[in-house]
């Protein structure tokens, strides 16, 4: 692997973990950023500053211009949310999603190939008429590998008439490892590139061969005590479309709430889990802040679970180690991940929606009750 341009404090092997994909032929292997709390735990300061460094970066560039921020589902839920607070209050924020939303017709479904779930779709409030009076749209993703995605999203978009004629598109990534090829592809099409790092590398040549990467779990968890786990629902839907500063403002609300509720009975000591489910990562890494600044003694993690199964392997220099296979909480038997849990003395769930047959909070505590440690 060899770094082109790294804009961050951090080494590249800070920011870029390759893992195996479990399954997947059309791709095979998974970068995993240990920063970006999506698979693997994360301190939530670290997770906040990364992103906002993108934001910044990008307001400074379109400073001007009317933009739109769309992020893709799931692992740039939050890295968009945290990207489009930057921009002004009114700036348009939505992201694509694997989920139905009622009462909404869906304006854009199109391919993520080599994703384990492929179908992204797009819903947004008003017809989609918000969006077409952006100047500029500007994608934002975790890491971008051939941008066949992206194009694929804009020629929807445009097949269905949910952009005007003169908008400019523009496309953010915390990582960058697309080739020359499709770089002068995106130049000739006049689509920019932005990004916190650049690398090139042949990822599909791992360390591990896949026999000798073990299914189900890695690290076995040490048997501990019962679980204080809380669950919490979310407010406003990003998937249809918000306004920047009214979402960042609830989730803000939210964040406290939730850091609140964790003080019932007690402050709490120790090490924290804040989890997020699927899709609603933006609150869960707000709330873990909050509760990283109501209690500072405290070490506070976030991360969430995932459609994306991944091979664990016990191997120190391999970034997933263990992992526990839930029913998702959006949908009864669809199964979702999380990984490298470890001990906690006290963890919190946040989600928006949870399918009331769902047996998935339930298996969620019983893998969690093992790792907390007594209070």
């Amino acid at each position: 692997m060899k770094t082109i341009l790294n804009r961050t404090e951090y080494e590249t092997f800070e920011l870029i973990r390759p893992a195996k994909r479990e399954n997947n032929p059309k791709r095979s292997y998974l970068l995993v950023n240990p920063i970006q709390a999506k698979h693997i735990p994360a301190p939530p300061r670290k997770t906040y500053a990364l992103m906002e460094q993108l934001g910044r970066m990008l307001v400074e560039r379109y400073r001007g211009e009317r933009c739109a921020v769309i992020g893709f589902a799931e692992t740039a839920t939050a890295i968009s949310g945290v990207v489009a607070e930057c921009f002004d209050p009114d700036t348009l924020y939505l992201h694509t999603t694997r989920e139905p939303v009622s009462n909404m017709k869906n304006l854009v479904s199109f391919e993520e190939e080599h994703s384990h779930a492929t179908e992204q779709k797009l819903y947004c409030c008003d017809g989609g008429g918000p969006l077409r009076e952006a100047e500029r749209i500007i994608f934002v993703e975790d890491e971008i590998t051939t941008g066949k995605t992206i194009l694929n999203f804009i020629d929807a978009l445009r097949g269905n008439g949910c952009v005007s004629e003169g908008t400019g598109f523009a496309v953010a990534s915390l990582v960058n490892s697309m080739d020359g090829e499709r770089l002068e592809r995106y130049r000739s099409l006049g689509i920019d590139l932005n990004y916190l790092l650049r690398i090139e590398g042949d990822f599909e040549n791992l360390a591990f061969d896949e026999s000798e990467l073990p299914s189900g779990k890695g690290t076995p968890a040490e048997e501990a005590a019962v679980p204080a786990v809380t669950l919490l629902g979310g407010r406003l839907d990003p998937r249809t479309g918000v306004r920047a500063g009214e979402y960042r403002a609830a989730s803000a609300q939210f964040a406290r709430e939730s850091a609140a509720l964790l003080a019932e009975g007690g402050d709490p000591s120790g090490r924290i889990l804040v989890l997020g489910a699927e899709e609603f990562m933006y609150p869960a890494v707000l709330a873990a802040l909050a509760v990283s600044e109501r209690f500072p003694d405290c070490e506070v993690r976030v991360h969430a679970t995932t459609r994306s199964p991944i091979v664990p392997h016990n191997n120190p220099n391999y970034p997933i180690r263990n992992r526990a296979m839930l029913e998702s909480f959006y949908e009864a038997g669809r199964t979702t991940y999380v990984y490298n849990l470890g001990p906690y003395d006290r963890a919190l769930v946040v989600c928006d929606g949870l399918d009331s047959r769902s047996r998935g909070p339930e298996e969620l505590v019983r893998e969690l009750a093992p790792l907390l440690a007594r209070r």
